[in-house]
């Protein structure tokens, strides 16, 4: 009988229900991790669209969000002196995730903004090597380390899907574009000039795949194709 009333009042009260007290907590965690962010992005948006370079001299380390931003020993880089401005313009939010977040989870050092580069680089080489990766995977599986071939064959099951080979081949299509563009954003010295031309190349080639979406689209099918092939997956 006590079983029947709980299943009511659930039935009854849906917010009860384990599955959406979950996702509920979720969508609040995402909540306050766009609000902690929101302040940074806003922040890159700003300096970029009034062409003001990110990074300076001082660009690394923990923020020094006590000190007055117009403190001459205090300059640490336009993107860093923002954020300490918005801080003493009372932005708790911004405060609060920056003084309880390690530096890797802040978002605003040198280093998370070079990872957006080195990310380019390291997706484009994974296709390159994708068959060969898979290869030695499957090698590795067959060893007698049980644990290492475990890794392996869940590695492979992992990899081995249309799904993940057909993002992995349409995110390096988009990445193989703005290359260049995430090169010279990371540059001290930025030639707005040359940026602004590499910003537009871009959209105009974006533009044309879009105005050619069939083509695009059969020619990057058959990259998808061919590497299923190597590696007997059925398409």
């Amino acid at each position: 009988m006590e079983y029947a009333e709980n299943f009511i009042r659930t039935y009854e009260d849906s917010g009860k229900e384990v599955i959406n007290i979950l996702d509920s907590r979720r969508h609040e965690q995402i909540k306050q991790n766009r609000e902690r962010h929101r302040p940074i992005i806003e922040s890159l948006i700003y300096l970029g669209r009034q062409n003001i370079s990110l990074r300076g001299h001082r660009d690394h380390g923990k923020l020094e969000i006590g000190k007055s931003s117009t403190s001459s020993d205090a300059n640490e880089g336009n993107f860093r002196q923002l954020l300490i401005f918005r801080v003493s313009s009372e932005d708790h939010e911004l405060k609060s995730h920056l003084e309880s977040c390690s530096s890797k989870a802040t978002y605003i050092s040198k280093n998370i903004q070079n990872q957006w580069t080195e990310r380019h680089d390291s997706v484009l080489k994974f296709k390159v090597c994708f068959v060969h990766i898979v290869d030695s995977l499957h090698t590795i599986s067959t060893w007698k380390d049980a644990n290492t071939s475990s890794k392996a064959q869940s590695l492979m099951a992992s990899v081995l899907s249309t799904n993940f080979i057909t993002a992995l081949y349409a995110l390096s299509f988009v990445l193989s574009i703005t290359l260049n563009l995430s090169r010279v954003l990371q540059k001290k010295s930025l030639d707005k000039s040359f940026a602004k031309l590499l910003i537009d190349d871009i959209l105009s080639v974006l533009r044309d795949n879009r105005q050619n979406a069939d083509a695009s689209f059969t020619k990057l099918f058959k990259e998808i194709d061919d590497c299923q092939k190597k590696l007997d997956i059925p398409l």
